[in-house]
């Protein structure tokens, strides 16, 4: 096998690549486009986009069977991730559930900004697609870290839930 043996047959790799996946996007607004294109599911063909909201930025990943244990739970814990975040967003922001005394996962968002808005918007889309699918949202403790944006936006889409502080990230917060 010669050097131009190889390059061939990268090329006829990269070639048989692009015509099974899509084109990566260049900007936030043909992502959002892509989204809507393309169909998510999971393994057990579950619609898995939940949210595709241009204006405000925001995509959120979730299915209905989570949405129902999300309704169910008393407890839900929220987090940020700035540092493992992909192109184009800010910020990977992710709902858990304390659900049979573990710790499930529950949706996953991607944000542009952590602005109160933006977190607002979020939990209104949570609400949205709760109600829409039978399921009432009103966790009686909301777990989350000292961030005032999003203590703000608790507040003001679930005022009858209690706002727990992370003890993980108040130490965090006193080591910085």
């Amino acid at each position: 096998m010669t050097t131009s043996d190889v390059a061939l047959i990268k090329r006829n790799i990269r070639y048989a690549r692009t015509s099974v996946h899509p084109k990566l996007p260049n900007s936030l607004s043909e992502l959002h486009d892509s989204l809507c294109v393309y169909e998510i599911k999971t393994n057990k063909l579950e619609k898995f986009l939940l949210v595709n909201d241009k204006p405000n930025g925001i995509v959120g990943f979730s299915m209905i069977s989570n949405l129902e244990v999300l309704c169910k739970v008393q407890h839900i814990y929220i987090d940020g991730t700035f540092k493992s975040c992909p192109k184009f967003f800010m910020q990977v922001f992710t709902i858990h559930g304390l659900h049979n005394d573990n710790y499930v996962p529950l949706i996953y968002f991607l944000l542009q900004n952590k602005h109160t808005e933006t977190y607002v918007q979020l939990f209104k889309h949570v609400l949205h697609h709760c109600d829409t699918n039978g399921f009432l949202f009103s966790p009686t403790y909301v777990h989350i870290d000292f961030e005032s944006a999003i203590h703000s936006a608790v507040r003001h889409v679930l005022p009858t839930a209690q706002i727990k502080g992370c003890r993980f990230h108040l130490g965090q917060s006193w080591w910085r």
